[in-house]
């Protein structure tokens, strides 16, 4: 049995895919959901008996991850390089990380787990080629962080080489009152919002000899996005009623000079027209909740762009 407060998860960005690269930050999370799934390949030919199966044996697997946590600036950076592409790099603090879609493969992921098992000491497993294929950002203006929760697939687990995890985290993370909305222009009335990324994965298993996959795959970038504001015109209403596109900026940010911190996810081309608004007239004041998705456009070089300054210099691998 793991003790979930001693989880330390250790992330790095890989040379290349399933290099097993060694940790370059602790990234904080909550109780992670870890399972390597194989194939369960059965023997249950007919034998002239009324028993079904004969035999099972162990087929190809992958890993499945999902994991959970706030906005550390510094951090939650690596996911964002293997979901979105590489950023360009500024040359002085605050380092500004410009993320624009990647025009091949998007960076792989090697993700340490360590824990302590009940009467076994620690445990550690490196779980390498780890591509996302959904990493969502969710706040509320009213209370908590900057939230962020992640799905990854990539290979079978390992028994790590050198390198331990870093045992600390860089700046504070982004709170929810930190957050301002243009939609075109300032817009004061978001209540919360919800940012979701996606790519298809796929993990590829080649004529090696062995059960693990030969390469991962990453499909196409989706960005979407649902908000709930306060109604009090019909302002955003009719964004949804006439099928508008808008640009639409979320930032969060705290500090100034070196000590700023920031994050922008600017979609330039935002069309509202992903599903019907919704009126909520159940609490004290009616709220309205409306939802659309990023399109390509030459601005953002695909459909969404991500801007974040903090005190790393870089997110390539080391």
């Amino acid at each position: 049995m793991t003790i979930s407060r001693l989880t330390k998860i250790g992330v790095a960005r890989e040379s290349s895919w399933g290099a097993a690269d060694a940790p370059q930050v602790l990234l904080p999370v909550e109780p992670p959901s870890i399972t390597e799934p194989y194939e369960q390949i059965l023997d249950n030919l007919q034998r002239g008996l009324y028993a079904a199966d004969f035999g099972a044996y162990q087929g190809a697997g992958h890993v499945e991850m999902s994991l959970s946590g706030q906005f550390y600036p510094e951090e939650v950076g690596f996911l964002l390089t293997a979901m979105i592409g590489s950023p360009s790099s500024g040359t002085s603090v605050p380092y500004e990380h410009d993320f624009t879609m990647a025009t091949s493969q998007p960076p792989s992921l090697a993700i340490q787990d360590e824990g302590a098992v009940y009467k076994s000491g620690a445990t550690k497993r490196r779980y390498t080629g780890m591509l996302p294929s959904s990493l969502v950002f969710s706040f509320s203006s009213a209370e908590g962080v900057l939230a962020w929760s992640a799905d990854l697939t990539g290979k079978l687990g390992t028994a790590p080489g050198s390198g331990a995890i870093p045992s600390a985290v860089g700046t504070s993370p982004f709170l929810g009152w930190q957050g301002a909305l243009t939609i075109g222009s300032a817009n004061t009335r978001l209540i919360d919002a919800e940012i979701t990324l996606e790519r298809e994965v796929e993990m590829r298993h080649g004529s090696d000899g062995t059960q693990y996959a030969v390469a991962g795959y990453s499909g196409a970038l989706t960005a979407t996005a649902t908000m709930t504001l306060d109604a009090i015109d019909n302002t955003e209403l009719d964004y949804v009623l006439g099928h508008s596109s808008n640009t639409v900026v979320l930032t969060f940010s705290y500090g100034a000079g070196n000590a700023e911190r920031s994050i922008a996810f600017t979609m330039t081309k935002f069309n509202w027209g992903e599903a019907p608004a919704e009126l909520d007239r159940s609490g004290v004041f009616v709220t309205l909740g409306i939802s659309g998705r990023a399109l390509y456009n030459d601005t953002d070089a695909g459909p969404i762009a991500v801007t974040l300054k903090n005190a790393r210099s870089s997110y390539a691998a080391a």
